[in-house]
C-alpha cells in the first residue's frame, strides 16, 4: 500500500460530533480487567481452581513493543494517530505542549535497525500555537511525511486547519511546506485527515463552513513540483448537505481517492473519485450497507490499496463492521462483511496492506488475511497491561508490520501516557478454536479442538479463555512445542452465551483466536 492513514482525535473516535478544541484530552477508564481465576483440569465448571493465575496475570500483564517519545508525558495523546513505511514509523501527540504553548502538539518519527526501534526525530510546525492540534492526523510515504493541525488558526479564523509536509535527508527531517486551504474558514479543521502518495496529497477538511456540526465537508488535492506544492482540486460534498463531515476520513492510491463522510444522512457514505489527466470526477458513491439507527457512522475510516478499499462502520447498534469492497470496473462491490458484535466500536480505525487488513477498536485490533477462501480473521490484538482503553483508537500497517495506537486512559483523574505497538504480523501464530456444538443446557459437555500453525519452534502456552465484557476469564491452559492440536471439554453451568477464545503470547505481542460462541440455554 503506498499511501498509508490513521487519523483523528482517536478518544473521539466514535462520537458523532467532534469538538473543535485540540488540548489535553481525557478517555474512560480501562475496560480489559484481568482474571485471577484459572484451572489445569480437563473439564471445569464455573469456579475453576488458579494454579494456572501466574501465568494468566502474566499474559495480560505482558507489555507491546512499545514506542514511547524521548520526552514522555502524560495528557498529550501520544498515539492519537499512526503510519509506517518500511523501517520508519510515525506517531502524532496533538495535546503537547510546545514552547509552553498546550496542545499545540508534535509528531515523532521512529526506525528500526535490526527489529530495534529508536527515535529519528520530533516534528513540530515552524509556527506553533496552542491548540493547534499538529499530529492530530499523520502520513508518510517514504522520505516524505504530511501531518494535520485541524485546530490552527488561519488569518484570524479559529479552527481553520493546515498541514505540513516534512521531507527525510539522510537522518535529518525539515519542514517542506506548510498548507492551507485556498480561503479557510472558521472551523474548517483542515488537515483533519490526511492521505499521501508520491507527489500528491489529500486532506480533509470535514468541518468546512459556518459551524462545525451543521456542515457538509470538503476536500482538497494538492501536487508537489520540485519543493512546492499547489492546490490541483477542491472536491466537494456532492450532497452538499450539513452535517455530512465529508473528508473525516481520506485514503488515496495512484489516481484513486477515497473520502468518507461518517455523517451523511446520519448514516454515512463514501465516494470514490478518480484522476485522468490532472481532472477529478466522482466515480462511486457507497452508502451504509447495514442500516440500523441514524447514527451508523459508515465512513469513520477508510484504507485503499490498489482495487481494494476498507470502510468502518464502528457505530452500528449490534456492533461495529468493517467492509471490504473490490473494484471492478467503475464499480466497487462488496467483496466481504468482517465484524465482531462484542464491540460497538469495531471499525473505529482501518488499514489494508495487500492481503492483510488491520481492524481497531477501543481496547483491541483485529488482523484479517485474504485468501482464495476469501476473508478471514487470523489473530486478535489484544490490549496489553497496563494499556489505555483506547488501544486500537489508530492503525497502520506495511507488509507485515502493524502498528497499534493507545492515547492511553484516566487513572484518579488523570490521563495516563500514551503509547504505538509495532509487530511483525508474520510471527504471529495461527490458532483456530471450534466447537463441536454451539447450543447447550447448563452441564452439558461441549467438545473443543484447537490448532496452532505458522507457530515458531519452541514450547508456548495457549489459554482458553472466555471473554465477558472486556474481562477475560481463565478456563484452561495448553502447553503446547509449536504447532499442533489440542482436544479439551468444557462443560459451562450457567445460562447464557459462552465466548470462547484461545489467548496466547508470542514475541512482543499477545494474541486470540476468532471467537467461538456457546448459547447455554434452560
Amino acid at each position: 500500500m503506498l499511501a498509508m492513514l490513521a487519523f483523528a482525535l482517536c478518544s473521539l473516535a466514535a462520537a458523532p460530533a467532534r469538538a473543535a478544541a485540540w488540548g489535553p484530552s481525557s478517555s474512560s477508564p480501562a475496560r480489559l480487567a484481568r482474571s485471577s481465576a484459572a484451572s489445569p483440569a480437563a473439564s471445569v465448571r464455573e469456579a475453576p481452581q488458579v494454579s494456572s493465575r501466574a501465568d494468566f496475570a502474566a499474559l495480560l500483564a505482558f507489555q507491546w513493543t512499545g514506542l514511547t517519545p524521548a520526552d514522555p508525558a502524560a495528557g498529550v495523546s501520544f498515539g492519537t494517530s499512526v503510519a509506517i513505511s518500511g523501517d520508519t514509523a510515525i506517531v502524532g501527540a496533538p495535546a503537547q505542549t510546545v514552547s509552553g504553548l498546550v496542545g499545540a502538539g508534535a509528531a515523532y518519527i521512529f526506525v528500526s535497525a535490526g527489529g530495534v526501534w529508536s527515535q529519528e526525530a520530533e516534528l513540530t510546525a515552524s509556527d506553533p500555537a496552542a491548540k493547534d492540534g499538529f499530529g492530530s492526523a499523520v502520513v508518510l510515504n517514504g522520505d516524505t511525511v504530511l501531518v494535520g493541525a485541524p485546530g490552527k488558526t488561519m488569518a484570524g479564523q479559529a479552527v481553520a486547519g493546515a498541514a505540513y509536509v516534512f521531507v527525510r535527508t539522510g537522518t535529518g527531517w525539515s519542514q517542506q511546506a506548510e498548507v492551507t486551504a485556498s480561503s479557510p474558514a472558521a472551523q474548517d479543521a483542515f488537515g483533519g485527515a490526511v492521505a499521501l502518495d508520491g507527489d500528491t496529497a489529500l486532506i480533509g477538511a470535514w468541518g468546512t463552513g459556518d459551524y462545525l456540526e451543521d456542515t457538509p465537508g470538503t476536500a482538497y488535492v494538492y501536487v508537489r513540483s520540485g519543493a512546492s506544492w499547489s492546490q490541483q482540486a477542491t472536491l466537494k460534498d456532492p450532497d452538499g448537505v450539513s452535517g455530512d463531515e465529508f473528508g473525516y476520513s481520506v485514503a488515496l492510491d495512484g489516481d484513486t481517492a477515497l473520502i468518507g463522510a461518517d455523517g451523511d444522512e446520519a448514516l454515512g457514505a463514501a465516494y470514490f473519485y478518480s484522476r485522468t489527466n490532472g481532472r477529478w470526477s466522482l466515480q462511486r458513491t457507497l452508502e451504509d450497507p447495514t442500516i440500523e439507527s441514524n447514527l451508523d457512522g459508515f465512513g469513520s475510516a477508510v484504507a485503499l490499496d490498489g482495487d481494494t478499499a476498507l470502510i468502518g462502520d464502528p457505530l452500528l447498534d449490534s456492533g461495529g463492521i468493517a467492509y471490504v469492497f473490490k473494484r471492478s470496473g467503475t464499480k466497487w462491490p462488496r467483496q466481504a462483511t468482517l465484524t465482531d458484535h462484542r464491540q460497538s466500536d469495531f471499525g473505529t480505525s482501518v488499514a489494508l496492506d495487500g492481503a492483510t487488513a488491520l481492524v481497531g477498536s477501543t481496547d483491541t485490533a483485529y488482523v484479517y488475511v485474504h485468501s482464495g477462501a476469501g476473508w478471514s480473521q487470523s489473530a486478535e490484538l489484544l490490549a496489553p497491561g497496563g494499556a489505555g482503553d483506547e488501544f486500537g483508537c489508530s492503525v497502520a500497517l506495511s507488509g507485515t508490520l502493524g502498528l497499534v495506537g493507545d492515547v492511553g486512559s484516566v487513572s484518579g483523574g488523570v490521563m495516563t501516557r500514551g503509547t504505538a505497538c509495532v509487530e511483525d504480523l508474520s510471527t504471529l501464530p495461527t490458532v483456530t478454536l471450534k466447537a463441536t456444538a454451539l447450543s447447550r443446557r447448563p452441564g452439558q459437555r461441549v467438545k473443543l479442538t484447537g490448532v496452532v500453525t505458522n507457530a515458531a519452534a519452541g514450547q508456548r502456552t495457549v489459554f482458553v479463555t472466555r471473554r465477558v465484557g472486556r474481562k477475560l476469564i481463565l478456563l484452561k491452559n495448553v502447553v503446547m512445542g509449536g504447532n499442533g492440536s489440542f482436544r479439551w471439554t468444557l462443560q459451562p453451568a450457567t445460562v447464557g452465551k459462552w465466548v470462547l477464545l484461545a489467548t496466547y503470547k508470542v514475541g512482543g505481542a499477545i494474541g486470540a483466536s476468532a471467537p467461538v460462541t456457546v448459547a447455554v440455554r434452560r
